[in-house]
This record gives C-alpha cells, sequence and structure tokens, in this order.
C-alpha cells in the first residue's frame, strides 16, 4: 500500500510541475499588456477574470468534485489549456474583451488544481499531510523559478508567439505524465453530496477566520503578480525575473527546511508571522527602483506565501470530514480566487492614480489578516472572564 501511495504521490508531483510550469509562463501577460500600451485600469480587470473565471466555475463541481474521477478532469483541463491561449493572437478592438481568455483560464486552472490536491488528500497519511501538501506545493513553485525566468528570456527575445508554443509544449507533457498513473477513486464513505452536508461544514464559526486569512493570500498574490511589472517598469527596470526568483527560492528553502514543523507547531503560531510579512513585502514593493528591493521583495512574499498556502490548505481539511476534503478544498481556492478578482480591480482603479499607492493601501488593508487573528485569540479570554 505504502509503495502505491509512494508511485502515485510521485506521478501526482511531476504532472502538476509541469502544469505549474505551462501555467506560470503566463505570469508574463501583465508585462506583455503594459508594452501593449493597456493601462493599468485595463491589465487589472482582464487579470481579475482570472479569479473571476475560478469563482464562477467553482461552484458546479461542488456536488461531485468528491466523486469524479480526477485522471479524467485533468486530462481534459490539461487540453484546454492548449486550446484556450489561442484566443489572445484575435487582434480584440477593446482590449478588455482578452479577458474571455483570461476568465477560462482561471476557471479551468481552478478544476486543475481541485483535481490534484483532492486526489492528493486521499493518498497522504494524516500524521504527514502539512509536510506532504508543502512538499507536493513545492512543485509549483519550481515550476514558477523555471518558466518565468526561461519564458522572459523567450519573449524578450522572440514575442509572445513563442510564449505560447512553450507554455503549450510544458502543458502536453504533463498529459503525457498523466497516464502514467491509474484513475483515482474517492472515498470509500463517500455518499451522494447533499446541500445539508455543506450546510453542516459552514456552521462551524471557526472556519470564518480561515476564510478571511485565505482571502487575504489571494489578494497579496493578486496584487503581486499583476502589477508587479508595471512597478519594475515605471522603475526603469527591464525585468521581472528577479522577483519571480527570489520569491520561488524563498517558498522552496523554507518548504524543504522547516515544512516537517507545520504538523507539530500550533497553526496559529505558523500562521502568526507569515501574517506580518505579507503586508511587509507590498511596502517594500512600493519603494523598489532598483533590482535588490525587487529581490527582497520576492523574499519577504515568498516567506509569506510558502507558509500560508500550504498551512491554511491543511489547517482547513482539520474541519472536513474525509468525505468532503474535495469539496472544502473547493472553498479554499473560492476564497482564494475572490482575493485575486478584488486585488486585481481594486488595485488597477488605484494604479490610475499611483502604482505604488496601489501596493501602500494593498499593504493596510493586509494588516487585517494578523488583526483577525489577534480578536480569535481575545475574544475566548473575554467569555472566560465574564463567567
Amino acid at each position: 500500500m505504502s509503495k502505491m501511495i509512494n508511485r502515485v504521490t510521485i506521478a501526482y508531483s511531476m504532472s502538476f510541475l509541469f502544469t505549474m510550469k505551462g501555467k506560470s509562463v503566463y505570469e508574463l501577460l501583465p508585462k506583455h499588456f503594459n508594452l501593449s500600451g493597456y493601462s493599468p485600469a485595463q491589465i487589472g480587470f482582464v487579470m481579475s477574470f482570472t479569479g473571476l473565471g475560478a469563482m464562477l466555475i467553482l461552484p458546479f463541481l461542488l456536488f461531485v468534485v468528491d466523486r469524479f474521477k480526477n485522471k479524467s478532469i485533468l486530462s481534459i483541463t490539461l487540453i484546454l489549456h492548449i486550446v484556450i491561449p489561442l484566443l489572445y493572437f484575435v487582434p480584440f478592438y477593446y482590449p478588455t474583451l482578452y479577458a474571455i481568455p483570461r476568465f477560462f483560464q482561471g476557471g479551468f486552472f481552478a478544476v486543475l488544481l481541485i483535481s490534484y490536491w483532492a486526489g492528493l488528500s486521499y493518498v497522504l497519511p494524516h500524521d504527514q499531510r502539512y509536510h506532504g501538501f508543502a512538499l507536493f506545493g513545492s512543485m509549483g513553485q519550481i515550476g514558477m523559478l523555471i518558466s518565468v525566468g526561461i519564458g522572459e528570456f523567450i519573449y524578450d527575445a522572440h514575442g509572445f508567439f513563442w510564449i505560447y508554443i512553450f507554455g503549450s509544449g510544458l502543458f502536453a507533457f504533463s498529459l503525457l505524465l498523466l497516464q502514467s498513473f491509474p484513475e483515482s477513486k474517492y472515498a470509500p464513505d463517500t455518499t451522494k453530496p447533499k446541500l445539508q452536508d455543506i450546510l453542516i461544514v459552514l456552521k462551524q464559526r471557526q472556519i470564518y477566520p480561515l476564510f478571511f486569512w485565505i482571502f487575504i493570500l489571494g489578494y497579496g498574490f493578486g496584487s503581486m503578480t499583476v502589477f508587479i511589472p508595471k512597478v519594475v517598469l515605471s522603475a526603469g527596470l527591464s525585468q521581472i525575473k528577479p522577483f519571480y526568483i527570489a520569491f520561488p527560492l524563498t517558498v522552496l528553502f523554507l518548504r524543504f527546511t522547516s515544512s516537517h514543523l507545520f504538523d507539530r507547531v500550533p497553526k496559529d503560531l505558523i500562521v502568526a508571522i507569515p501574517m506580518i510579512v505579507l503586508p511587509a513585502s507590498m511596502i517594500t514593493v512600493s519603494y523598489i527602483r532598483s533590482n535588490f528591493l525587487l529581490v527582497i521583495s520576492g523574499i519577504l512574499y515568498g516567506f509569506s506565501h510558502g507558509i500560508l498556502f500550504p498551512v491554511l490548505y491543511a489547517y482547513l481539511l482539520e474541519y472536513s470530514p474525509l468525505s468532503f476534503r474535495g469539496r472544502m478544498s473547493l472553498f479554499f481556492h473560492f476564497m482564494y480566487n475572490l482575493g485575486i478578482f478584488f486585488a486585481s480591480n481594486a488595485g488597477g482603479l488605484i494604479a490610475e492614480i499611483s502604482i505604488r499607492l496601489t501596493f501602500r493601501i494593498g499593504a493596510a488593508f493586509l494588516t487585517l489578516g494578523f488583526l483577525v487573528l489577534i480578536l480569535r485569540k481575545i475574544f475566548p479570554l473575554l467569555k472566560a472572564s465574564r463567567r
């Protein structure tokens, strides 16, 4: 049994690595749009449809995610990720219409993530869940580290068409790897999903601070990936890759050296420090004038994202029965993409005034995550003192 778990986990991880490589290539879209002369509001609007697509598609999976066959779903969505970007080559008169392919990219990528993570949740032993999710998520960081660096070199030298060819090749290789492992099966105690099951889980008040922290995490990711290129270009720098090298390298360092602690240290303590560092990374971006600060901002952001993403995901699963893990994964990704949607639109409007103000206001908003953590600790003490 353990050998099967190891084999499936490795196959999932390698396929996920190349999927994330393909997806990360399109992190260069904001740079492409900036160089094409689009305004920050237009870019923010288009990129916000990453989150909107996910939010509108995820609810349709709510009643089937714990019962569908992951391999089949992954295969179909990988093929769609090769086809959909062809719409970027349609010469739309209104640039905002490029939100259409971004909508479908965001939606179907959310389906990919749900399928990968839900499938993994069934094969990981309970006592290795935090560590396992952290290491599995590292495949995404390795993909970003490789693809953005190579992709930006390809884009600067040859243009967007060859970015599409590069990304499509990576998705095709992931599809090939996917065929190496058997179709996954849902949990044996999984029954036909009912609305009542969802309501029972949502009645747990403890999960709502987690939902807000996940929203905060998505807001930070949306701000960084959409508006970093504008900050870099406005500072007279030519490439965004220093950030996209420092960010995933920091995540990888943390997960390979410290992720074993995620299962041992109290969860709120793990969450507290990156909740402080996350707004600090946004403030640092607002002062970027050189590659040095670009790297520092990547390190700070990588520290916070590298801890929060796997920890919050695994933390949320603690409030989920085995047969509900796929649907709980949907809640995670819904809130995460909601954060991306708000960051892209709100940040785009603020950026029309000042791109640096976008990050300063965003940093102020992100401090609410740490405030919620403090209040979550104080309220039980106040109630106990009144008794």
